[in-house]
């Protein structure tokens, strides 16, 4: 984690974005008015179940989201004062990887199956320096291949994406986005389905080309034991919506949304060894039907009753004047003693 990147200007601000998909349902509000910033050197963590609206968000982001259905309904996203969702195509072309990059989730489906991996990342590179030779693209992607700890790169960049483990997948994924030295990297879920070593690995890598370039993460995960460990600010999202924001030590030590105690105490802890963990009871609401008021009331302990939470939308306001923000009607009774439990905080067991 970065400990000068609070005071910075941020590379990319996402302004009240709100996306929807069209469905033979109804319109999908995957994500309602999301904002966030990131700085250079800083890494902020998104974190929320699955079908919050992180990758989406991620994907509308560089305009890359499933078409026709998907589109971008309100917002901005800025970078350097433009604004990504007004470039047309080619200009947004340009963009992507050159200032703003992103590794998806699952290499083994956004790698050419067909293609050697060292073919792959010389044509990332060739994507922003067509003036280079193939030879000299070729060199680069060995170098970049290095970079991320591949052993004997020219020999092994060869083979096709099958034939490597997914840790070395992934190790190429960010070889191809970081090959343009991007300002902002979106690392979508970048250790999922990797063991504890290599995903260690992976993170080591991440932080040490940061520190190296100065680079701006937004990382998106389930797992906060990597927010934990990467990020210096987190934003919790639920149902599409953000519901908690602020730096990392505020939200893994003082929530203050129920979504987030939940989360946390689902956390293994050494102290509960042989004990059930608690578990948010419930699943994330249907986004084409959503209740009405708090999208989490339905699964929350904290309502106990009252109308509030099901008649009106709570926003996302500061909490203590600290710069944490919650979108809680009853935010202050986390950790007052209200509505603080031993194990799940404002979270049925």
């Amino acid at each position: 984690m970065s400990t000068t990147a609070e005071s910075r200007q941020p590379v990319m601000s996402i302004r009240n974005l709100s996306v929807c998909f069209d469905t033979a349902h109804g319109p999908v509000h995957a994500v309602d008015d999301v904002s966030l910033d990131v700085g250079p050197g800083q890494t902020v963590g998104v974190v929320g179940e699955s079908g919050c609206g992180k990758t989406t968000m991620a994907l509308a982001t560089l305009g890359l989201l499933p078409q026709p259905a998907g589109r971008v309904t309100a917002g901005e996203v800025l970078v350097d004062g433009r604004d990504l969702l007004t470039l047309g195509r080619r200009e947004l072309c340009r963009v992507r990887g050159a200032e703003v990059a992103m590794v998806f989730q699952d290499p083994m489906s956004a790698l050419h199956p067909a293609q050697s991996i060292l073919a792959q990342v010389t044509e990332a590179v060739r994507t922003h320096a067509l003036d280079l030779s193939a030879s000299a693209a070729r060199e680069r992607a060995v170098d970049l291949l290095e970079l991320v700890g591949v052993a004997d790169a020219r020999a092994r960049g060869r083979a096709y994406p099958h034939e490597w483990s997914g840790g070395m997948r992934q190790r190429a994924m960010i070889a191809m986005a970081v090959a343009h030295r991007p300002r902002v990297l979106i690392a979508d879920e970048p250790t999922t389905a990797l063991d504890v070593t290599v995903q260690a690995q992976v993170l080591e890598l991440l932080q040490t080309l940061q520190d190296e370039h100065d680079l701006a993460i937004v990382l998106i995960s389930h797992d906060l034991g990597v927010i934990a460990e990467m990020a210096d600010r987190v934003v919790v999202m639920y149902a599409g919506q953000v519901v908690e924001s602020s730096t990392a030590t505020d939200v893994f030590a003082r929530p203050r949304h129920p979504y987030t105690a939940g989360l946390l105490a689902s956390l293994p802890r050494l102290e509960l060894e042989g004990q059930p963990l608690p578990a948010i009871p419930g699943s994330p609401p249907n986004l084409v039907d959503p209740p009405a008021g708090c999208a989490f009331h339905p699964r929350c302990g904290l309502r106990q009753g009252r109308r509030r939470c099901v008649a009106e939308v709570p926003v996302l306001r500061e909490i203590g004047g600290v710069g944490q923000c919650a979108a809680c009607h009853y935010a202050e009774e986390l950790h007052s003693g209200t509505g603080a439990t031993a194990v799940g905080v404002g979270v049925r067991p």
